[in-house]
């Protein structure tokens, strides 16, 4: 993880060497890692060569986790996308935010378990249809014509476990433009979205932001923008 870590610190770099760039830490964002993928994650970067260093929140419900490499001396910062949002799920996050392409397909969750998902997931078939019929909510999550399009694209790969690692994949891949656009939408006000930790931290840069550039904003008062070179300070005496 380090080791892409490093590739991506370097290929980040501005292309003008005069705007500031913190090149010892990258951010690894997650979808709710802050519940789940977490407790998965963070127990194995404590060694002799990693240390986790800093812990905002309590550690089962972090906002932010820092985890330092002591000999390649970067910084792996865990940040939980879903503290950047209003509460709402995966899916409506993607479709607010996204451009409409993003898709992230069908699995049958219930069709495999600890037992039998060798046996299951080498087999070169797709699923049949009642595969999908979710026992938690009593109907089929898919219909017809859903079924017909997770057949095609399960029919591009050699077999289910090949399909299954594509759909694990999507989670990450369908993240990528609405989180692109979400910074995008935050630059424009010359706010930084990824260097706070929470929706609340980005509003109430907004509101700052809004008092001293308020050109930025639609629907404000025509006050003249912040000059920074101007003497606001010329005694009235």
């Amino acid at each position: 993880m380090f080791t892409i870590a490093d590739r991506i610190a370097e290929s980040n770099r501005y292309e003008d060497e005069n705007i500031p760039y913190n090149a010892k830490v990258v951010n690894a964002i997650g979808w709710n890692s802050s519940n789940f993928d977490n407790a998965f994650i963070i127990p194995y970067q404590i060694s002799e060569e990693l240390a986790v260093t800093s812990v905002l929140g309590k550690l089962n419900h972090a906002k932010q986790i820092m985890v330092s490499h002591n000999i390649k001396h970067i910084i792996l910062r865990f940040v939980d996308r879903i503290h950047y949002v209003f509460p709402q799920t995966f899916d409506s996050f993607v479709k607010d935010f996204g451009d409409g392409s993003e898709e992230k397909g069908a699995f049958p969750h219930e069709a495999i378990n600890s037992s039998n998902y060798e046996e299951v997931l080498t087999q070169t078939t797709p699923f049949p249809h009642t595969a999908f019929h979710s026992s938690l909510k009593g109907i089929n999550t898919l219909i017809e014509t859903q079924y017909n399009e997770y057949v095609d694209d399960e029919q591009k790969f050699n077999n289910r476990w090949d399909y299954f690692k594509y759909y694990n994949e999507q989670d990450t891949v369908i993240m990528i433009k609405p989180i692109r656009n979400q910074i995008i939408l935050f630059a424009r006000f010359k706010i930084d979205m990824i260097h706070s930790v929470s929706a609340a931290s980005n509003a109430a840069a907004a509101k700052f932001v809004s008092c001293y550039f308020p050109s930025l904003f639609t629907g404000y008062p025509p006050y003249p923008d912040f000059d920074i070179h101007a003497d606001y300070f010329i005694s009235k005496y």
